[in-house]
């Protein structure tokens, strides 16, 4: 296994894992303003393709969420403060995947920037859904899963293989609170 990417099985109780899949499919509305290779200036519209996305919390800043949507969202931040206390987080944002829906090769910020990936779906039996890292491995799909990897690292993931299957993942960025 890649010594870039650490895995994290088992982290989250499976209850509350399947409640935050199904609140993410039945409560947060995504828009397709995750641009995938911005290439075009001043303000990188144009890319090689679009996915839906959500940001939840960018650095001292709670977005346009419901007071509902904010207590998960403020229990996510908890959920991260459990997996690394040392941790100080910059930003929650939230993608959603459909079959046809691949992601491409890209980083989160620099080698000091930790990202922290939690797969998530409300579907059953799925096949794909891979997470890669470019000249490196390929780690499978499993709900409830965190990744661990420094912004450095160039990585891409995709979507399910089945129609009408949701694949989410939670990207959680900050720096350690010892290097700031």
């Amino acid at each position: 296994m890649n010594t870039e990417i650490k895995i994290h099985d088992g982290v989250f109780d499976k209850k509350w894992v399947d409640d935050l899949a199904f609140h993410l499919s039945t409560n947060v509305s995504y828009i397709a303003d995750n641009i995938a290779g911005r290439k075009s200036w001043p303000y990188g519209h144009t890319g090689t393709h679009r996915l839906m996305g959500r940001f939840f919390y960018k650095y001292n800043d709670w977005k346009d969420v419901t007071i509902y949507q904010k207590e998960w969202f403020t229990d996510l931040a908890k959920a991260i403060e459990y997996l690394n206390p040392n941790l100080e987080l910059r930003e929650i944002y939230a993608n959603i995947q459909f079959m046809g829906m691949n992601g491409s090769f890209h980083v989160d910020g620099d080698k000091d920037y930790k990202v922290y990936i939690l797969m998530l779906t409300t579907e059953d039996n799925t096949t794909g859904g891979e997470f890669f890292v470019k000249d490196g491995d390929t780690v499978p799909f499993k709900h409830g899963r965190v990744l661990e990897f420094s912004g450095d690292v160039v990585h891409k993931a995709h979507a399910f293989n089945e129609p009408n299957s949701p694949r989410f993942s939670i990207k959680f960025g900050g720096y350690e609170k010892s290097r700031r």
